[in-house]
């Protein structure tokens, strides 16, 4: 010890190493809140992530928990999210606070907003992250909240697929202002909403790809055999009937021969068109290939009923097809079968049918035929 020191100034150098110290332990304090804060988030985003993978997920359930997450990570009380519509363009949001339905007078559901003014519009329009913690804070955006509204925070991002806009997550009036941290956050958040979207619609693509027809849209076979069963497992339940028309164009292999395949498909289109518009929405219209085609009638608890739906089917295909300039003609003929006179299973059900359609075409075409077949 330096006995020159006095004793005050010993003193003096404790307090000043206690300042220190104190110091070094909110220093250490506030680094493990940090590492604390960044592992409850990193774990939460684990938990988001897996969530918005989960199959058979709607964009409806992941906005809604994107939404959650992103309100509570950042302490906010109102929110909301939603994607672009591919579409019309149009901005959904589908999970909204009712806070934020009050403010902006919107009623709750599936919102649309196609007028992309004020801040969130900003967003969209110039796909950037945007934060006002003040009504006068324009963050560079030159964008003000309307005096009426009250937010006094606000703090919106972007959900980016690279260049493209698919989506906007917004939270609102948190207790305290918000900082980079939380801009970080959202975006981040923003990141794994971007993806469960695009992993959406991919999914999306690759089931209408295996359950609808390439050139007509309508259900394929697969999808029509999946819906016959499920309608004769309800007949059977309820003990009601229905009926499965089996439907072939009669010289189609003329018009792909003379005016050739694009032509054909564009007839095929026109058909399923036809047919569609013919039947009850309740019922289904399928292409099974080619130029042959399925109707499955619910609720066919009278033959008059079923005769009524064939005649309307033949009047709607032999009126004239104009295509490019060309007028066809072509007709139709129906093979009909009945749950449970004519099968009581889906194969049993489009045999007996099949067997009506060719006794249809033998008997001159474009008519319709019942099936004779009984189990």
């Amino acid at each position: 010890m330096d006995e020159n020191k006095t004793k005050q100034q010993l003193i003096e150098e404790i307090k000043v190493l206690r300042q220190k110290l104190h110091e070094y332990e909110a220093r250490l304090l506030k680094a493990e809140d940090a590492v604390a804060w960044e592992a409850k988030v990193n774990a939460t985003l684990v938990e988001l992530s897996k969530a918005l993978i989960k199959p058979d997920n709607s964009i409806e359930n992941l906005s809604m928990l994107v939404l959650g997450y992103a309100k509570y990570l950042t302490n906010s009380p109102v929110g909301y999210a939603g994607y672009v519509d591919k579409q019309t363009n149009s901005f959904v949001s589908p999970a909204i606070t009712s806070e934020v339905s009050e403010i902006f007078d919107i009623p709750k559901g599936n919102i649309e907003f196609n007028d992309f003014r004020g801040p969130w519009g900003w967003v969209l329009e110039n796909k950037k992250s945007l934060v006002m913690n003040e009504p006068s804070d324009g963050s560079g955006a030159n964008v003000l909240l309307r005096k009426s509204v009250p937010l006094k925070r606000f703090l919106s991002v972007p959900a980016m697929l690279g260049k493209i806009i698919v989506g906007q997550i917004t939270v609102g009036n948190a207790a305290n202002a918000y900082s980079e941290k939380d801009i970080q956050l959202l975006e981040r958040i923003a990141v794994l909403y971007s993806i469960a979207i695009q992993h959406l619609w991919t999914e999306e693509v690759i089931t209408h790809m295996a359950y609808f027809d390439e050139i007509t849209n309508l259900p394929n076979r697969r999808l029509f055999n999946d819906r016959l069963f499920v309608a004769i497992s309800n007949a059977n339940r309820y003990r009601n009937r229905l009926a499965v028309m089996f439907l072939d164009l009669d010289g189609f292999k003329n018009v792909n021969d003379t005016l050739g395949h694009q032509m054909g498909d564009q007839l095929l289109v026109e058909i399923a068109y036809r047919l569609s518009h013919t039947v009850r929405q309740s019922d289904t219209v399928a292409r099974m290939g080619g130029d042959e085609f399925t109707v499955l009638l619910t609720q066919a608890e009278h033959e008059k009923d079923i005769i009524n739906v064939a005649n309307k089917i033949l009047k709607a295909v032999r009126q004239p097809i104009m295509i490019d300039g060309n007028e066809i003609n072509i007709t139709i003929s129906i093979g009909i079968a009945q749950y449970p006179d004519n099968g009581k299973d889906v194969n049993a059900l489009l045999k007996s049918a099949d067997i009506a359609l060719y006794r249809a075409k033998e008997l001159g075409k474009n008519n319709y035929q019942f099936s004779s077949n009984r189990e």
